[in-house]
């Protein structure tokens, strides 16, 4: 079982590489990088982010706070028959950072407490409190990235017309 969540899929379309791109430059408001800062967002498409020459950097446009929301990495390739696109959903990277450093600290703290209660030989109901607040960390992230993994995903499907391999 993964400790942050993550999906690798594989889409394959009957579009050339081209028309891939195309497909993705109608539907990805393209936002310049940055770090910090307030902009606004055009809901008129779908994604927002960047699209390089065999692939993409995405995030689908939402009207609501997610931080869960999956960045969404793709490589296009032309096969004989068809096309892949090839599809990395990741958290974002502070997301990520956070998520790690807030699961570990509390795993410390439940460590702390259990070697506490193996060495005074007596059960500690503080034990049952890191151990909720791992187990409901580790449900937040996973389940409120599945959510907006499942609608990315299908808007992807959408996008390309494709099968998902």
């Amino acid at each position: 079982m993964k400790i942050l969540p993550s999906e690798q899929l594989t889409f394959r379309t009957n579009l050339s590489k081209t028309e891939i791109i195309q497909k993705i430059s109608e539907n990805v408001a393209l936002v310049p990088k940055q770090v910090f800062g307030l902009r606004k967002k055009d809901f008129s498409k779908v994604f927002e982010g960047t699209i390089e020459k065999d692939g993409f950097k995405i995030s689908r446009t939402i009207n609501y706070r997610n931080s869960f929301l999956p960045l969404i990495h793709g490589q296009i390739a032309e096969k004989n028959t068809h096309s892949e696109v090839k599809v990395q959903m990741t958290l974002q990277p502070f997301v990520k950072i956070f998520i790690s450093f807030w699961l570990g600290a509390v795993a410390l703290g439940l460590l702390a407490i259990l070697i506490a209660s193996v060495s005074e030989n007596k059960f500690e109901p503080a034990f049952a409190i890191p151990l909720l607040m791992l187990a409901g960390g580790f449900a937040l992230t996973h389940l409120a990235f599945r959510y907006e993994y499942k609608k990315s995903r299908l808007e992807l499907k959408k996008l390309f017309g494709a099968a998902i391999s």
